[in-house]
């Protein structure tokens, strides 16, 4: 227990440090988060005896399990600012926004794939999955940005959010195809598809009418009780709940606690016996649960593909950053948004973060980078790559956000 409170203590004095540093730079604190975890886990690598608690950090579950607390506090918090009829209308430019930001990076990542790896049987859908490892965008990242600069919500927040979200649904099934071509060795079915598309529909109207129908009516019941946290711990309990649900239909469990979020009657948050939640909530997600998942996320980067294939690497990067810039800017543009706002809208949904790392796990489990045998140093070279490319996007979004939202009127 004392090495588990050494690596808390440590972790956050220096995640707290760091995203002050950087926002006496002004940067969001999330770089300076991110920063920190990159630094402690390239310490770790090659002073391995100075810190030895830290040595295996990034594999200990219960550090993996704060960081983890930490998505679903911000989204839970994040969806408690979002109005949910702005969100709607912002909706239907998202979709056009989250297909562009698909096919684009997608295509790119794919053509790359194809490009270098070498032909074997397993080749298709390993180039499917660095061309899904490219589409996807990190909810909660471009959440913690936006909130950093003042812009969740409004009307170019508002398109960022239903954008990602809708993103990370297109690339898990993407990320399906991936796994079901490796099981079986060819495409999913078209009954298979279904299924999962079925399970994805099912959850995302259950949260829409359930959670904002019968959420009300219970929270109201609950005003009227006299214990002081109990309005904090059933908010939670719902997230939870609904975050559970999520993974049961197959998307992250991000976007239940988001959805939750939205769908809490924001007079009822507001009102009697609720104004609190707020403050409890930023004060447990910002000042203690967030910047674990995000140094988690800089502790669990390998570096060592920089070295074996640069060439590689940086055609990686660059593809990533191009393709969500163009492929959502573009349509972002067509959809009436100003150039400065469509730059940004694609610059903000480069981030990849843990869903970056989710999607390479699964890859991982499913055996990708096990063919063909022996298997090709590129093939090994795929799962740090994607590991890297999550952190470097993750990073420069928002240095690319202040840049391009500098001096501009909030909306």
């Amino acid at each position: 227990m004392v090495e588990l409170l050494f690596i808390l203590l440590v972790i956050l004095v220096l995640a707290r440090v760091s995203g002050e540093l950087a926002e006496r730079l002004g940067q969001p604190s999330i770089l300076g988060e991110l920063m920190a975890g990159v630094i402690l886990g390239l310490f770790v690598t090659y002073f391995p005896g100075v810190l030895p608690p830290l040595t295996d950090i990034s594999s200990d579950e219960a550090f993996l399990t704060l960081g983890n607390m930490g998505i679903l506090f911000l989204m839970l918090m994040a969806g408690t600012e979002i109005n949910p009829k702005e969100l709607a209308q912002s909706s239907k430019i998202g979709i056009l926004v989250a297909i562009g930001g698909v096919v684009a990076p997608f295509a790119l990542g794919y053509l790359l794939a194809q490009h270098f790896l070498p032909d074997s049987q397993y080749k298709f859908a390993q180039s499917i999955f660095l061309g899904t490892a490219l589409s996807i965008t990190d909810v909660p990242v471009s959440v913690r940005v936006l909130m950093s600069m003042n812009r969740l919500n409004t009307k170019l927040g508002h398109t960022i959010v239903s954008a990602a979200v809708i993103d990370d649904i297109i690339g898990l099934i993407l990320l399906a195809v991936v796994t079901a071509t490796l099981k079986y060795g060819k495409m999913p079915s078209v009954i298979d598809m279904a299924i999962l598309l079925g399970k994805v529909a099912g959850f995302i109207l259950f949260a829409v009418f359930a959670n904002s129908l019968l959420v009300r009516r219970l929270l109201s019941k609950f005003v009227r009780m006299r214990s002081v946290e109990l309005d904090f711990s059933l908010v939670l309990a719902l997230a939870l709940a609904n975050g559970g649900l999520a993974q049961l239909a197959g998307l992250h469990f991000a976007v239940g606690a988001f959805l939750t979020g939205v769908f809490i009657p924001k007079s009822i948050v507001n009102g009697k016996g609720f104004s609190s939640i707020g403050p409890r909530l930023s004060a447990v997600t910002l000042g203690f649960l967030v910047p674990f998942f995000f140094v988690s996320f800089g502790l669990a980067t390998d570096f060592s593909v920089i070295g074996v294939m640069p060439l590689f690497m940086g055609l990686v990067i660059l593809a990533a950053l191009i393709g969500k810039l163009v492929g959502c800017g573009f349509i972002a543009k067509l959809t009436g948004f100003s150039m400065r706002d469509s730059l940004s809208i694609g610059w903000a949904m480069n981030g990849r973060g843990t869903v970056g790392l989710v999607v390479v796990e699964v890859a991982l489990g499913a055996g990708l980078f096990d063919h063909p045998v022996p298997v090709p140093i590129i093939v090994k070279m795929l799962y740090p790559a994607v590991i890297v490319m999550a952190l470097v996007t993750t990073i420069v979004t928002p240095i690319g956000l202040r840049f391009f939202l500098k001096n501009h009127r909030q909306q």
